[in-house]
């Protein structure tokens, strides 16, 4: 609730993207077909072009939530996704981590996260991207292979948003990493064989989208565009202006330095995976501030716990930890009640976009009122 609530009041920022008119647009449009478009339907200077929208299926709720609840559903919906994603993150790091350090890490994968939430297909895969982080890394320090009842969300991520690719890519490297820290050749085979399994089964759920093999590849086309780098969030951070990731290695070099944290070489090889496409584009900030903590926490845990000596903050400590613990159905229905009450609060006035800089609505006033019909240059 505690990150739920403040997204809600911050509409006008949620809704700064002229991004979410396309996937309203484009979402009607397959609702009104019953179809998955395989060609641009909407432009002018290159119509009938090829287009895969990998986001087709988070695009349908988006025009959904935006046709039947209006632009407070669409806030809602992204504020509830990055609650829920946030909260996964915390409980995860409280299994290995002190109450203090698992919010400070929760904490600055916020403010790595800020700059790009909006109500995007891809928030709504954010849940999914830490949760699935976080039972791999879990199945890794357990030295066993993830289960296969995670296979079904590949599927689901997949149809939702092709950042998926990057959960098949930290399955990849955990599985790398299980064989190299394999002590026989019969572990290693043993290693082999379930993330082997588990990853062959993934690519396989991957593929169950509207566009089979070419939406596999679409992540990858798009990761090696030569005109990626015109658009603003794909582009290197500009730390002439203030960036939440100078904050987020500022800290992290002042406990690494001061603690003299020692972390194992493919942890840290994935660290600096991580920094340099954070470094590289934009937008991977977040990857870096959700991913970063869970693959650190098991390696650490146990270092910061020798460090404090076992000294405690009683009251933080207890009211934190029982964040780890799974909710009951009274937990759930209380949250539940509350989450409603406090969004019929906060957009019980509704939400008007108006005209502002990404929403021309004195332009289109105009063509409807000089009946303007057919395309316009």
């Amino acid at each position: 609730m505690r990150f739920y609530l403040p997204l809600l009041f911050a509409a006008r920022a949620v809704l700064g993207d002229p991004d979410t008119y396309w996937h309203i647009a484009v979402g009607r449009w397959m609702i009104a077909h019953r179809a998955v478009p395989r060609v641009d339907v909407f432009s002018f200077s290159m119509p009938d072009a090829p287009f895969t929208p990998p986001e087709w299926l988070a695009e349908i709720g988006i025009a959904c939530l935006y046709d039947h609840f209006g632009w407070a559903a669409l806030v809602a919906a992204t504020a509830l996704s990055v609650a829920a994603a946030l909260m996964i993150l915390l409980q995860a790091l409280l299994r290995s981590l002190a109450p203090v350090q698992a919010l400070i890490a929760t904490v600055l994968a916020t403010l790595l996260a800020l700059p790009h939430l909006l109500a995007r297909p891809h928030v709504l895969t954010m849940p999914i991207l830490v949760w699935w982080a976080s039972e791999l890394v879990a199945a890794r320090g357990e030295d066993r292979a993830p289960p296969l009842w995670l296979v079904p969300v590949m599927t689901l991520w997949a149809n939702l948003h092709s950042s998926y690719i990057f959960g098949l890519g930290v399955a990849a490297l955990l599985a790398g990493e299980a064989l190299l820290a394999a002590q026989d050749w019969g572990a290693r085979r043993g290693a082999l064989r379930g993330w082997g399994r588990f990853i062959l089964l993934s690519v396989g759920a991957a593929l169950i989208t509207p566009f089979g093999l070419d939406g596999l590849l679409l992540p990858i086309d798009l990761a090696t565009m030569s005109a990626l780098g015109l658009i603003n969030e794909w582009q290197s951070l500009n730390f002439q202006q203030f960036q939440p990731l100078e904050v987020w290695l500022m800290a992290f070099l002042l406990a690494a330095l001061s603690g003299g944290w020692r972390l194992p070489p493919t942890r840290l090889l994935m660290l600096l995976l991580l920094l340099h496409m954070a470094l590289r584009h934009g937008r991977y900030a977040e990857l870096l501030g959700f991913v970063a903590p869970l693959l650190l926490a098991t390696a650490l845990g146990p270092q910061l716990a020798a460090r404090s000596g076992g000294r405690q903050v009683s009251f933080l400590d207890r009211s934190m930890a029982a964040l780890a613990k799974p909710a009951g159905p009274l937990g759930f229905a209380l949250a539940g009640a509350m989450a409603l009450g406090l969004s019929a609060l906060a957009l019980r006035g509704g939400i008007d976009r108006g005209g502002d800089a990404i929403t021309p609505a004195a332009a289109l006033a105009a063509v409807a009122e000089h009946h303007v019909e057919g395309r316009v240059q």
